[in-house]
C-alpha cells in the first residue's frame, strides 16, 4: 500500500511540473560570472538608515517621481494615483490627486489583482510640451495635461496590445523612448519573470509629431528603466533580471548600436536617472545581489526548479524570497559605480527610482508606503 501511495505521489508531482503552468512560463538555464564583493566603493555602510519617511502610511508604492519646471513633485502610486505636491519647495507639505491612470474603486491599492482595472501608474517624465508622460503597466503610454486630462498615446504595436509598459525617457527632440518589460507576464506576475528569465523585454519609441512607434530594441531581459545621456548621444536600459545596463547610441558612427553599460551589478537594478548637478546616474535596487549568496544566481542553473517554484509556491512566498536589504547606486557617464548607499536591516527596502533635488535625495519604492527622503551634501 505505501508502495503504492508514493507511486501515485510521484505520477501526480511528476503531471504536475511537466504540465502548462496557467501562465504558460518555461525557465531558460543560465550561467552567471561569480557574485561580486561588497568592497571598495560597495562596501556595506549605513547611510541609507538615515532616510526620514515622508507620508509614511498614507501613500503606496510611489515607483516614479518627477519634478515640473514650476518645481512642484509628482509621484506614481500603487492605487492607480498620480499624485502632486501642494508646495513647490516643501513637499512635505503633503501631496493632492492629480488624476488616476484608471477606475475609482475602495480596493485600488489593496492587492495587485486590482492593478488591471485600477491602473498601475510607473515611469513619470515632462515632454517638451509640458504634459506628463506616464507608463501605465497596464494602460500603455499616456499624456497627461496640467489640467489632468489623460490622453491615450499608445496601448499596442502592430496590432499586438503592451503587456507590461514600464519606464519611460524624453530625448531632446521631444521623441518618447519607453521600455515594454515582458511579453509573459503582467506586472502583477513580475516575480514570476525573473524564474523564467528569457529576454522578452523592448524598447520603443513614440514620435509625438507622428504618433507612430517603432520597435528600436527587443530581446531584452526584463526591460525597465530608461535613460537618455545629458548630451543625447545614447540611451541607457536597465535589464533586471540579467543584472545589467545596456547602452544604444542615438548618434554619431555608432548610432543604432548596442554595449554594455554595466553589468555583473550588485543589485537587482530598477530605474535609473540622471544628476545633472553630480553629472552622475543614479540607479534604484530592488535588493542586493552580492556574495556569499544571491537566490536567483544559485537557480540560474536548475530550470526545473524555478518551474516547480513557479508551479507550486503561492505568489506571495516568491514576493517574500526577496531579501530585505535597501542599496542605491551612484554612476558615472561610463557605467563605473562611484559610491553606494545601503540599508543592510532593510528598513529602506525595494527602491525603484532616486531623485536629487535641492540638497537632498529621494528615494522611490514599487512595494513601501512611505516616500524616502536624505538631505546630507556629502552624499549627493
Amino acid at each position: 500500500m505505501r508502495a503504492a501511495i508514493i507511486a501515485v505521489a510521484a505520477a501526480v508531482l511528476g503531471y504536475v511540473l511537466l504540465s502548462p503552468t496557467y501562465l504558460d512560463l518555461d525557465p531558460l538555464e543560465y550561467h552567471w560570472p561569480p557574485l561580486p564583493a561588497l568592497e571598495g566603493v560597495l562596501e556595506q555602510n549605513h547611510f541609507l538608515l538615515e532616510t526620514e519617511f515622508l507620508f509614511d502610511g498614507q501613500i503606496i508604492g510611489p515607483e516614479s517621481i518627477e519634478i515640473s519646471i514650476d518645481g512642484h513633485m509628482y509621484l506614481s502610486l500603487a492605487d492607480g494615483r498620480i499624485v502632486r505636491s501642494i508646495d513647490a519647495h516643501d513637499y512635505a507639505q503633503g501631496f493632492t490627486t492629480f488624476a488616476r491612470t484608471g477606475e475609482d474603486l475602495p480596493e485600488c491599492g489593496t492587492s495587485e489583482d486590482f492593478e488591471p482595472v485600477c491602473g498601475r501608474p510607473l515611469g513619470l517624465r515632462f515632454d517638451l510640451a509640458g504634459n506628463l508622460i506616464v507608463a501605465d503597466a497596464y494602460k500603455g503610454l499616456l499624456s497627461i495635461d496640467t489640467n489632468g486630462r489623460i490622453t491615450s498615446l499608445a496601448s499596442e504595436h502592430d496590432g499586438v496590445p503592451f503587456k507590461f509598459t514600464n519606464d519611460v525617457a524624453i530625448a531632446p527632440n521631444g521623441t518618447i523612448y519607453f521600455t515594454h518589460s515582458s511579453t509573459r507576464v503582467q506586472r502583477r506576475q513580475v516575480m514570476y519573470e525573473g524564474l523564467e528569465h528569457r529576454a522578452t523585454g523592448r524598447l520603443y519609441s513614440y514620435d509625438p509629431a507622428t504618433a507612430v512607434v517603432k520597435l528600436v530594441l527587443d530581446n531584452v531581459f526584463f526591460a525597465n528603466g530608461v535613460e537618455i545621456s545629458p548630451s543625447g548621444d545614447y540611451l541607457v536600459v536597465v535589464e533586471s533580471t540579467e543584472a545589467r545596463i545596456t547602452r544604444l547610441y542615438l548618434s554619431g558612427d555608432r548610432a543604432g548600436q548596442t554595449d554594455v553599460f554595466a553589468d555583473n551589478l550588485p543589485c537587482v537594478p530598477d530605474n535609473i536617472r540622471y544628476d545633472q548637478a553630480a553629472r552622475s546616474f543614479w540607479l534604484g535596487c530592488l535588493s542586493k545581489r552580492a556574495q556569499p549568496f544571491a537566490l536567483q544566481h544559485a537557480l540560474g542553473p536548475y530550470p526545473g526548479i524555478r518551474r516547480a517554484m513557479i508551479k507550486l509556491l503561492p505568489y506571495s512566498i516568491v514576493q517574500r524570497a526577496v531579501p530585505r536589504y535597501g542599496l542605491v547606486l551612484k554612476m558615472s557617464e561610463h557605467g563605473d559605480i562611484t559610491r553606494s548607499l545601503h540599508d543592510p536591516t532593510g528598513r529602506m527596502f525595494a527602491i525603484s527610482e532616486v531623485h536629487s533635488r535641492e540638497g537632498c535625495l529621494y528615494f522611490g519604492s514599487f512595494r513601501e508606503r512611505h516616500l524616502g527622503r536624505i538631505c546630507k551634501q556629502e552624499l549627493l
